[in-house]
């Protein structure tokens, strides 16, 4: 009996849209009996912000966590191998004077709280406890969802300043999704993926989802 690792297919998939920060904040109540060593600021309550992947780089872990390519077998048949955008991180972020650091979507994530509104769009959202559901076997369960919506933070005039690059992919993707949300991406032909440019022989060869 042959114990050969059956040789496995990879699919190439690239994500592909503008990338913006999900900026969500959790309310936090008041101390219940503060003491005069206590700040002002918490006397009233707080709110709670976190930063995490939002347009195209969460719309990219979906596609991943869909794919399960967290949990990679040997046996599988099929490998699938997921491309989103990287980006150059701002010049006071790097250590070099280049400035020309190129991270991808979770290293760009460390870096989230001192990326600015000028150099990327930030989704502002608030977050808070609900109940699970109405089922008598979910009693006092609770998940957090979105509570309000609070629009978007971005660059006064212009696009953000964060250099973005096309998804790497030297062979012709499987499949392309596209998160088009009607801002820079629409415009900006030189970060769009092959598939999507009209000089490219390879445009009709790769799947397309439109994502809105």
């Amino acid at each position: 009996m042959s114990s050969e690792t059956p040789s496995q297919f990879v699919a190439n998939v690239v994500v592909a849209g503008d990338i913006c920060l999900d900026v969500v904040g959790i309310p936090q109540p008041p101390l219940a009996a503060p003491d005069r060593t206590v700040d002002n600021w918490k006397m009233t309550g707080e709110m709670r912000t976190h930063f995490l992947p939002g347009g195209v780089h969460l719309l990219q872990k979906w596609v991943e966590d869909a794919l399960d390519i967290a949990h990679p077998t040997d046996t599988q048949p099929l490998k699938w191998n997921v491309i989103g955008h990287d980006a150059h991180l701002p010049d006071a972020l790097t250590a070099s004077d280049s400035g020309t650091k190129l991270v991808d979507r979770k290293q760009l994530l460390e870096h989230a709280e001192r990326l600015t509104r000028s150099e990327v769009v930030h989704s502002l959202l608030e977050l808070n406890w609900y109940p699970v559901s109405r089922k008598a076997k979910d009693e006092n369960k609770e998940c957090m969802r979105v509570s309000k919506t609070l629009g978007f933070a971005g660059p006064v005039t212009g696009d953000p300043s964060l250099i973005v690059e096309p998804p790497q992919l030297d062979a012709v993707p499987h499949l392309t999704v596209l998160d088009d949300t009607g801002n820079r991406f629409r415009r900006r032909a030189d970060i769009w993926p092959h598939p999507l440019r009209n000089d490219s022989p390879t445009a009709s060869k790769s799947l397309l989802i439109y994502k809105l």
